[in-house]
């Protein structure tokens, strides 16, 4: 059995570098969703195929979630726990027929809204359809991942270029 490595993902605070309009209060709220593709969820197949689905951790919350109503440049906004909090253990992925794990990945997805014109309604609507978004996106990069085109010499960077080939994907489709 591999070993598990604990880690904590904590998005403290924000520091506001430029107010919204004048006129407005600026109300800021914040979606996260923090991510594990790691072996206790996720598999190689005897054909090296990836197998299982990314464990997903979506935070709850729009308008408010930041527990702050206005901020002013120059301010810093603490982000509540429930909001920028992920712990949970890593664990790597055994590859069949060698001795050989692949290390687990963390992923973060944040993204700073300003409450503006757009109704708490509207604003979990948007909040949903970007988990489902980033839900789809990240198992489909996870099952094209093909474990037969990393470079043996050099295998944590040959990961690393395909994620971060599918993340620019992924921010081009959001």
């Amino acid at each position: 059995m591999a070993q598990k490595l604990p880690f904590t993902v904590h998005l403290k605070r924000l520091l506001c570098h430029q107010e919204g309009s004048g006129w407005r209060k600026t109300e800021p709220y914040l979606w996260t969703i923090f991510f594990k593709i790691d072996g206790e969820n996720l598999s190689l197949t005897d054909d090296f195929k990836l197998q299982g689905e990314v464990d997903f951790h979506f935070n709850s919350g729009s308008h408010g979630n930041l527990g702050i109503e206005a901020v002013k440049s120059g301010e810093t906004i603490h982000i509540p726990l429930e909001t920028g909090l992920f712990q949970a253990e890593l664990q790597p992925i055994q590859v069949p027929f060698f001795n050989y794990q692949i290390p687990g990945i963390i992923g973060v997805v944040a993204v700073l809204m300003v409450k503006e014109n757009v109704s708490a309604e509207g604003a979990e609507a948007g909040h949903k359809a970007l988990n489902d978004y980033v839900r789809q996106a990240v198992n489909q990069a996870v099952r094209d991942f093909d474990v037969k085109e990393i470079d043996v010499e050099n295998i944590q960077a040959s990961i690393r270029k395909y994620f971060s080939e599918q993340v620019e994907q992924f921010v081009e489709g959001i």
